[in-house]
């Protein structure tokens, strides 16, 4: 398991949802506590905490 500073991780990445599984892609970061805005394939808007996201295998 690599460690990432959620804090850099780029605009634009996709990330998946650990709950539904859904893919997401990150829009901005929001600090302390560590918070991404995130959209979805739909256009909809929402903000997870980075506890709730997967990335995908590089």
């Amino acid at each position: 398991m690599t460690y990432r500073n959620m804090n850099t991780i780029p605009l634009g990445t996709k990330l998946k949802l650990k709950k539904t599984g859904e893919t997401v892609t990150l829009i901005d970061i929001f600090h302390y506590p560590t918070t991404f805005k995130v959209q979805y394939e739909n256009g909809q808007f929402d903000n997870v905490r980075t506890h709730a996201v997967e990335f995908f295998d590089e």
